[in-house]
């Protein structure tokens, strides 16, 4: 290997070793998953898959505050990963910290605007009915065949229930191809708001 060579062989686990850790968190296997997660992470530092897997897991664990560490180093590394201030605001939704969640949710949706996740977590996280309305219906317009928020859409729209009745648990995301992400020169747009 030339230098350059052996550098990069140094900054990214080898895809298989992914692939395993990614069919480890699919089987439930949280606690395997951490333990491989921690041990990758002192190997490669860098590699933010790994950062985001190891705070799913902490978080299924219900290492929250673990969790949360993992998912902010995710962001740090890749201020392009949606997926990682998505799962970031789930984290802190967990915590009851609506406010904060709501902030990494729309950076979410500012770096992908079809994130129709990251939609339902914001409208999951709203205080009001018609906030969560919005970002219900944003994220059917990305997916329209996203069960979940038709059911909740649906419900809430039949006014049935409060707000809380309507949402359900929000769920941790990670890209299986790490390596696609789309470039996006600004993490939030100036004047971007806070709802939907």
């Amino acid at each position: 290997l030339t230098g350059v060579e052996a550098e990069g062989a140094l900054q990214s686990p080898p895809q298989e070793v992914i692939n395993r850790l990614i069919s480890l968190y699919n089987e439930g296997q949280f606690s395997k998953v951490v333990e491989e997660s921690q041990r990758l992470v002192r190997t490669f530092p860098e590699e933010s898959l790994v950062w985001n897997v190891l705070g799913a897991a902490q978080k299924n664990l219900g290492l929250l505050e673990a969790a949360l560490i993992a998912f902010k180093k995710v962001t740090e590394l890749n201020p392009e990963s949606a997926e990682g201030f998505n799962n970031l605001g789930v984290a802190l939704s967990e915590q009851d910290k609506t406010d904060e969640a709501i902030h990494y949710y729309t950076a979410a949706v500012a770096l992908k605007p079809d994130y129709a996740d990251a939609l339902k977590n914001m409208g999951n996280a709203q205080g009001r009915l018609d906030e969560a309305m919005e970002c219900f219906n944003k994220a059917l317009l990305q997916k329209s065949n996203y069960l979940e928020i038709r059911n909740m859409y649906d419900v809430a729209q039949k006014d049935e229930v409060t707000l809380s009745g309507v949402i359900s648990d929000s769920n941790i995301v990670f890209s299986e191809k790490p390596y696609e992400a789309d470039m996006h020169e600004k993490l939030m747009p100036r004047g971007a708001s806070e709802n939907c």
